[in-house]
């Protein structure tokens, strides 16, 4: 099943860009643990994007993450750095489990005006060709980003501790700066190009998310992304490697898995809420992603 513990901070949304903040606004940071499994309604983090940076760590398993255009392995013992405002989702074959943290850039520069944010944070998240770093488990320096990394996630544990503000801060400061150093020293390749693809994307998939519950059309999804339809195709086979009435029918399936839970819905109010008019239907795309009917996957959860 898919769970996301975490110390008295908001629940994310992956329905579209994520709204609501993480931590506080004094202190910009959500600590996260995410399981995926093959089995749950829940079998990916869906298609998103925040303004935040988010930092990933690999406790089990394997996954991969996607971004428009590219497929990035995660394998067990990885992390990985999530630039800021970057489409993402990710997805396993089987299990993983996820250690996260969430949190503004300006947690360690402070204000916007500081130099650390207008010389080292602010080109850096305005960076296209940088949408993410990753450190896979054999690499040498990884073992010092885990350290940093569960050193700031630890202290988020201890809310009611004195100062676990500044140990919090520190260690994802230590994990930029390195960042940082390794940006000035690599060649990195260019995304630029797929950026128009990735903000076309981002509106389109928020209209889908905010009404899959109704009709929905090629023409009404491409006029949103104030395109063609041909060009709405072409974006999505892209960017998402599907076409846009498939994405739209794999989310509201998506969502039928999630009612599922509510044991007050019938099998065909879930359908009609998810945009279903028939049922049977419902049922077999329900069967076609999850190997099991409806009413079976309701029994097991």
């Amino acid at each position: 099943m898919y769970k996301r513990k975490k110390s008295n901070h908001s629940d994310r949304s992956y329905n579209h860009r994520e709204l609501i903040a993480h931590g506080s606004l004094e202190f910009p940071c959500g600590r996260y643990f995410t399981t995926l499994h093959i089995d749950s309604h829940k079998q990916s983090v869906e298609w998103h994007w925040h303004e935040e940076l988010e930092i990933v760590c690999i406790e089990k398993g394997d996954s991969e993450v996607h971004i428009p255009g590219q497929t990035i392995p995660f394998r067990e013992g990885d992390c990985m750095l999530l630039n800021a405002n970057v489409l993402h989702e990710m997805t396993t074959s089987y299990t993983c489990e996820l250690s996260s943290l969430v949190f503004h850039p300006t947690l360690i520069t402070g204000s916007k005006d500081s130099i650390f944010y207008q010389k080292y944070l602010r080109p850096f998240i305005r960076a296209v060709n940088i949408p993410f770093q990753i450190w896979q488990n054999d690499m040498e320096d990884t073992a010092f980003i885990r350290e940093c990394f569960y050193a700031a996630y630890n202290h988020m544990k201890d809310e009611a501790g004195i100062g676990f503000e500044f140990y919090v801060r520190e260690n994802l400061t230590k994990i930029m700066v390195h960042l940082l150093r390794q940006v000035d020293h690599r060649e990195i390749p260019n995304f630029s190009g797929k950026d128009i693809s990735a903000v076309r994307i981002k509106d389109m998939l928020d209209y889908i998310h905010a009404h899959y519950a109704t009709p929905l059309t090629l023409k009404m999804i491409a006029k949103v992304g104030n395109i063609g339809e041909r060009e709405c195709l072409r974006c999505f086979s892209q960017t998402l490697q599907t076409s846009p009435m498939q994405y739209v029918l794999k989310y509201r399936v998506s969502r039928g898995a999630a009612m599922l839970k509510e044991k007050n819905l019938s099998i065909n109010e879930v359908a009609s809420l998810c945009g279903f008019d028939s049922p049977s239907y419902f049922s077999q795309l329900f069967k076609r992603h999850y190997l099991c009917t409806p009413r079976e996957y309701r029994e097991r959860n």
